[in-house]
């Protein structure tokens, strides 16, 4: 018999989440223990270097300059005479 020891995590819902595969055709006995300690926090963290060296100018949600997204250009009127409809199918 050979021992694995494995540690799953489960979402809100209790499912578990990124079940590792496991080998065909093998029985297998699982025994789950719930930890005392809790998860680890996910949360990134900036580089050390960069930490407290950012400032924020201006209001976030509107564009800090007064540009302007260029007019789309007009075509004009665009017909191509085509005599079999099947050319512009492909």
């Amino acid at each position: 018999m050979q021992a694995t020891r494995l540690i799953v995590e489960t979402n809100e819902h209790g499912q578990i989440v990124d079940f590792p595969p496991l080998s065909p055709g093998v029985r297998m006995e699982a025994i789950f223990l719930v930890l005392d300690e809790p998860p680890v926090s996910r949360r990134r963290e900036p580089p050390p270097e960069i930490v407290g060296k950012g400032r924020i100018l201006g209001d976030i949600i509107s564009p800090v300059s007064d540009w302007t997204p260029p007019q789309p250009r007009s075509l004009g009127s665009f017909q191509v005479p085509v005599d079999d409809w099947r050319l512009l199918a492909n």
